[in-house]
């Protein structure tokens, strides 16, 4: 385990501890998550977090949601599921997001004594930028002023000849 993840289990710990949580509830680290424009529209990324399962339990499974709508959505394998700490690799860079809005990220987890999954973490709202135009189109955009242009020096040309 790396020395990120020891400190995210310890902070999920912490956490837990500190806020008198009695519950046998799956418990996250702080959450921090940020948008980006892309290429292509806006996306929401997620920076490693660390979940801590209760003594005795086992993970069974996690999802990730913008505005209550999954983007993630991972269930353990059922013959070895984690235990205790556990820090999830996410298999995307970011989560496709609209550009211009604003989003609340939450970790919803569950573990195999829970009946449903519980709000494990969650951000608060974050604010996607201006969408930066795309390429192609900025592309045809510079080619179609080139054509203007170029016509414009003949006109010219041809008029000064005259």
């Amino acid at each position: 385990m790396t020395r990120r993840a020891r400190a995210l289990v310890w902070a999920a710990a912490c956490a837990s501890l500190a806020t008198g949580a009695a519950e046998a509830f799956v418990s996250a680290s702080p959450i921090a998550a940020a948008c980006y424009a892309a290429e292509r529209g806006c996306r929401v990324q997620l920076d490693p977090f660390a979940l801590e399962v209760p003594l005795g339990r086992r993970l069974a499974h996690v999802s990730i949601e913008l505005d209550g709508q999954p983007v993630y959505d991972f269930s353990t394998d059922a013959s070895n599921p984690p235990a205790g700490a556990y820090v999830p690799t996410l298999p995307a860079r970011g989560f496709a997001a609209r550009c211009e809005e604003s989003y609340v990220l939450t970790v919803r987890a569950q573990d195999d004594g829970d009946a449903v999954a519980s709000v494990a973490a969650q951000t608060d709202a974050i604010p996607c930028p201006v969408r930066v135009p795309e390429p192609e189109a900025s592309l045809a955009a510079g080619a179609a002023l080139g054509v203007l242009l170029a016509r414009r020096r003949r006109r010219t040309r041809s008029i000064l000849r005259a």
